[in-house]
């Protein structure tokens, strides 16, 4: 029984089927995944599409929620809000949601309007989950928030730090995965194979194919801490 762990995708739907064609997830298998399924590649629809088929399937998948999710719904929200009005304002959420990738969201949907995607995909946005406790793990999509008392209550900090200081204690001795900050393949060697880190990052950042030392999609198997890269194949 496998556990594979599958970082930021953020519309690379190609080389996510590249990669799960590398694992080839059997029914005894769970694949989690870390959250930003969504925006700047031009695959958003179809990064859904394969992980809702993946589970249908009969694979175990989980599903964490990114920052990204974050920011469409909070501009859905505040669109239909404004909707409402007899004035029309300006949907500050909207903008800023567009400055990270959100045109190419609605593009991939072939859509115009945040307000005409498919129900079923925001319903699926807004059940995920924001971290995953394993035996010797915590998953989350960006970090947590060790200064408050309860770490596990600052959801906003799950889907958007981007740095934070371990306490052991708060998270019971448990190493943490998390994705949304990009580093390169070098360093993301060194959180798994050495106890120096208390965290593991596995986002490689692969939308950005053309950066250096980026542009690749990672699975990282639990048990046997074996890493797969796959390269941007869009």
């Amino acid at each position: 029984m496998a556990e594979w762990v599958i970082p930021d995708i953020h519309g690379c739907y190609r080389s996510l089927e590249a990669l799960l064609t590398q694992i080839d997830p059997g029914k005894d298998d769970t694949v989690y995944f870390l959250g930003d399924y969504i925006d700047r590649g031009r695959g958003s629809r179809e990064v859904i599409d394969t992980i809702m088929l993946l589970r249908n399937s009969g694979v175990q998948v989980r599903t964490l929620r990114g920052n990204h999710e974050e920011f469409f719904l909070i501009a859905r929200k505040a669109e239909m809000e404004l909707k409402k009005g007899f004035f029309r304002k300006r949907n500050r959420a909207l903008s800023q949601w567009f400055q990270l990738g959100g045109k190419e969201m609605l593009q991939s949907f072939k859509v115009n309007s945040v307000l005409e995607v498919p129900d079923r995909y925001v319903e699926w946005m807004s059940q995920l989950e924001y971290f995953i406790e394993l035996p010797h793990y915590f998953l989350v999509h960006a970090g947590f928030n060790f200064k408050a008392d309860d770490i596990f209550a600052d959801t906003n900090a799950m889907m958007t730090l981007r740095e934070f200081e371990i306490v052991p204690e708060k998270v019971k001795g448990k190493k943490i995965i998390h994705g949304h900050v990009p580093v390169g393949l070098d360093l993301i060697h060194q959180t798994i194979n050495t106890n120096f880190y208390g965290f593991i990052d596995l986002d490689n950042g692969c939308v950005y194919a053309g950066r250096e030392g980026m542009g690749n999609l990672l699975a990282f198997e639990i048990g046997t801490k074996k890493l797969l890269v796959q390269q941007n194949v869009e």
